[in-house]
C-alpha cells in the first residue's frame, strides 16, 4: 500500500512541474503577445500618419520681390534701350 502512495505522489509531483512548465510557456506567449501587439498599434500610427498628412501652406516658388518699383524702372530701362 505505502509503495502506491509513493507512486501517487510521484505523480502529482510529475503533473505539478507540467503544469507549471505550461504555466511558464503561457506567460512567455502572453508577453510577447502583448509586445506584439504594442508594434502592431505602433505600425497602424504610422500609417495613419502616412495617410492623413499635415497639411502645411505650400512654400511659394519663383522670385521674390522687394520692390516692385526698382523692377518696373528696369524694364521700362530695357525696353527703352531696345528701342535704340
Amino acid at each position: 500500500m505505502s509503495i502506491r502512495i509513493i507512486e501517487i505522489f510521484v505523480r502529482l509531483r510529475e503533473l505539478v512541474l507540467t503544469h507549471k512548465d505550461i504555466l511558464l510557456k503561457l506567460e512567455q506567449i502572453e508577453r510577447k503577445a502583448v509586445k506584439q501587439d504594442d508594434d502592431i498599434k505602433l505600425i497602424f500610427e504610422y500609417l495613419r500618419e502616412l495617410l492623413n498628412p499635415p497639411s502645411e501652406p505650400m512654400r511659394k516658388i519663383g522670385f521674390k520681390i522687394k520692390n516692385i518699383a526698382t523692377v518696373q524702372h528696369a524694364i521700362m530701362m530695357d525696353w527703352a534701350m531696345s528701342l535704340d
